[in-house]
């Protein structure tokens, strides 16, 4: 088996199972999601984020709630080898299909019927997701979460600060819980790149310094790095 990145221990027991697991990553995890995640194309179809490009069109939702196209702005980070810790959530739709989104825990993916965002790795089985399916905006309920191991890592840059991520309704940010705030200060960058054009592929600098400003000037909360699973792939 692989030897993860982030230290779990049993939480729940039944019948001598384990069935739940409390975890805690290692310090400034990578923040994104791996390279098989999925996002639907303006042209049609899907791509995976190792094969997206800057410039390309992507399924979003804009501030009024309506499914939008938008281009490609950045990646926040981009690394196409190694094989990383990913939570790996399982969301039952009402068409009793099933959908998985894989998403590291400091990432923050929308809830169904709220505006904020939160952590990933708070996200437990029985809660509901915002998703897309088909050209609507719906709702899907977690059934398991795991922790699994994928390769590479992918933090698209979009304008609106959103995006779809396997059907599921994702920020761009990560880290601090506040996304509105995230997004304001990622705009003089987004500035920068609509005058210039010219992209990093990577933004550790940029988001340290966000980081830095949120916790220490704004009072944002800070991901703790504690998640909790049902099992490991």
């Amino acid at each position: 088996g692989y030897t993860y990145d982030s230290t779990c221990s049993c939480n729940t027991v039944v019948a001598n199972v384990c069935m739940t697991w409390s975890c805690v990553n290692r310090p400034r995890a990578i923040a994104c999601f791996p390279g098989h995640s999925q996002v639907m194309m303006q042209e049609g179809g899907v791509t995976q984020l190792s094969n997206l490009k800057v410039g390309d069109q992507v399924l979003s939702i804009d501030n009024e709630q309506n499914l939008i196209f938008e281009p490609i702005l950045d990646f926040i980070h981009a690394e196409p080898n190694g094989l990383y810790d990913f939570l790996s959530i399982s969301v039952n739709l009402s068409s009793n299909d099933t959908i998985v989104l894989s998403v590291t825990s400091n990432h923050l993916i929308f809830m169904y019927q709220n505006t904020y965002p939160i952590f990933a790795g708070k996200v437990r089985v029985g809660d509901y997701l915002q998703i897309v399916t088909g050209a609507n905006l719906s709702h899907g309920k977690v059934v398991d979460v795991k922790l699994r191991k994928s390769e590479g890592f992918y933090a698209p840059l979009t304008s609106t600060g959103k995006i779809v991520i396997d059907n599921v309704l994702a920020s761009n940010y990560a880290d601090i819980d506040n996304h509105y705030l995230a997004h304001v200060a990622m705009k003089p960058y987004k500035w920068w790149l609509q005058m210039f054009g010219l992209t990093s592929y990577n933004m550790n600098w940029y988001v340290l310094s966000l980081q830095l400003f949120a916790n220490k000037w704004a009072g944002s909360i800070m991901y703790d790095r504690t998640f909790e699973v049902n099992g490991f792939m």
